[in-house]
């Protein structure tokens, strides 16, 4: 193993410095241009690197199956890291990788087809996009157009959610849906006991449900409560949502809130979720705050359509029926339709029935 270090040392130039396999040493007649350089350099080697793993785990795997795992074992490497390395070079197939572009150009892209992945690579290529901008044009290309969207796949309800629920005569395939925080209710307590079985009483024994709330202890101790005393579904995680954009003062004695709580559910007949890229499947789902730079905004707590179509990806398929008795501004329903899916809901608030008209969406009053 040292003379295969010192082989692959020798090919790896680096002008006026010396490497060695704990570190770097440079001349004293290194100028600032050249230190500057030396930095480009390396940055290329990291990302190289990253390719160069995940192609050596994909080989092995291809190679000899599941015993390649062994090997890894023997590397040290952590698992999660090298499972996402080993899912883009996956992804993004060798001879459509472009080289100047760095790895995390080719992970942003790499969930698309290859029509898209070419596309997008292509214009980050042309355009000089650093990793930031590509994401920033990918997450702007989606922002939606307000467009009329069938009834025969979708609609919401101008009702009370319990009211809606009670008249609901068929099962649905995914409760995914947004109710009213602990700071909009008298007792949150008594609220989530009103509804929450109900709910869930109309979810088949396949299906699944998430469970938007605040991330106050109160609220999530008050779910919980109704929750484990049920036995119809799995209560498998509490999954968060994390927003990095959140605005407002912050507390003097506590810490500032940026995220919610989601309880995900399973039916005992459920089938596996269709989740093919572990980065995905972590508990805590990193997405932003939609605001109106970017996405369409309509009200304080509008949930992100890119959430909204992981989780709906994730428990459905094509032709899955979903229910949202909290519709808010109608995101969940709005995807699920974009999705291929048909979905039904109830409102009961007029502004938050006015997004849901301009969305798109028919409203039966």
């Amino acid at each position: 193993m040292d003379k295969l270090i010192k082989y692959q040392e020798a090919q790896i130039v680096i002008p006026k410095c010396e490497i060695k396999k704990t570190g770097l040493l440079f001349k004293d007649s290194l100028t600032f241009d050249e230190w500057g350089n030396v930095g480009k350099l390396l940055n290329q080697i990291e990302g190289a690197t990253q390719w160069w793993i995940g192609d050596w785990l994909n080989y092995g795997n291809f190679k000899w199956g599941e015993k390649y795992k062994e090997a890894i074992e023997k590397t040290e490497f952590n698992y999660g890291y090298t499972r996402n390395l080993k899912s883009v070079s996956n992804a993004v197939e060798l001879s459509r990788r472009r080289d100047k572009l760095t790895w995390a150009h080719h992970q942003e892209v790499a969930s698309f087809d290859l029509a898209e992945q070419d596309y997008w690579l292509d214009k980050a290529e042309k355009e000089s996009w650093i990793v930031k901008e590509l994401r920033r044009q990918i997450r702007e290309s989606k922002i939606e157009k307000p467009q009329a969207f069938p009834s025969s796949q979708g609609q919401i309800y101008k009702k009370d959610a319990f009211d809606f629920l009670a008249e609901c005569n068929r099962e649905f395939d995914l409760l995914i849906t947004d109710p009213p925080y602990m700071t909009d209710l008298d007792d949150v307590s008594i609220f989530a006991t009103k509804w929450l079985p109900l709910a869930l009483s109309k979810i088949k024994p396949t299906g699944r449900a998430y469970i938007f709330t605040g991330a106050y202890p109160l609220e999530i101790h008050s779910y919980l409560t109704v929750l484990l005393k049920q036995t119809d579904f799995t209560l498998d995680n509490i999954l968060v949502w994390t927003y990095r954009n959140t605005m407002g003062p912050s507390p003097k004695m506590g810490y500032k809130l940026n995220w919610q709580a989601i309880f995900y559910l399973y039916g005992p007949d459920a089938m596996p979720l269709d989740c093919p890229r572990l980065i995905e499947q972590f508990t805590v789902q990193d997405f932003n705050q939609p605001f109106s730079d970017k996405d369409i905004r309509y009200s304080q707590w509008q949930k992100p359509i890119d959430l909204a179509e992981i989780l709906i990806r994730h428990s459905t398929k094509e032709g899955d029926f979903i229910i949202d008795p909290f519709v808010g501004t109608g995101t969940f329903v709005i995807q699920a339709i974009l999705m291929g899916r048909k979905a039904i809901g109830a409102e009961i608030d007029n502004e938050m029935i006015k997004a849901c008209k301009k969305r798109g969406l028919t409203v039966n009053e």
